[in-house]
């Protein structure tokens, strides 16, 4: 199982770039997002064994680019229907007990 913040396209953004040596800085100006956003989630990698930090610079480990390859495969059985999480049905949309439409 994995947390919700795997989920998200910047983790696998900030490991994407981190196949060279990257800074703090240089990683949130890539990304154009805030270094407190790029650093929670260095954080998080870190944790998980995605990325290393040496002497102020960061760089993925073999599990991070693993991590950075994987946005293209969409688990089918653990993703909701039609493989996309912001895909709404008109089941989704109407209400069950709306017996006027």
């Amino acid at each position: 199982m994995t947390d919700d913040w795997e989920q998200s396209e910047l983790p696998r953004r900030i490991v994407g770039l981190l196949a060279e040596l990257q800074s703090l800085g240089a990683l949130a100006d890539a990304l154009d997002v805030t270094d407190a956003r790029v650093l929670w989630y260095l954080g998080k990698l870190r944790t998980s064994g995605r990325v290393v930090e040496d002497a102020g610079v960061w760089r993925r480990t073999e599990t991070g680019a693993a991590l950075a390859e994987s946005p293209g495969k969409v688990d089918r059985a653990a993703t909701p229907k039609y493989g996309f999480r912001w895909v709404l049905t008109p089941v989704d949309l109407h209400p069950l007990d709306d017996v006027s439409g």
